[in-house]
């Protein structure tokens, strides 16, 4: 999550009815693997500049809380 305005590209923008941006966490160093997996969309009638995005998170707990007791 950027702490200041200076850490977010000077053009980026969220699109139209899209606010705040979104941040998986607020800090990357807890990220332990990052892995990326491309395939071909097979789809008629598509724009080629359209991404079908699917993002997979595992969460592992770093301290046993009751709130987090089933995340193993």
């Amino acid at each position: 999550m950027p702490k200041n305005a200076s850490e977010i590209p000077p053009n980026a923008s969220p699109d139209k009815g899209i606010t705040p941006f979104f941040c998986l966490l607020e800090d990357d160093n807890p990220i332990t693997k990052v892995s990326v997996v491309t395939d071909r969309l097979l789809r008629e009638n598509f724009n080629q500049n359209d991404v079908s995005l699917v993002i997979h998170v595992v969460t592992k707990a770093v301290k046993a809380i009751w709130a987090n007791i089933g995340l193993g």
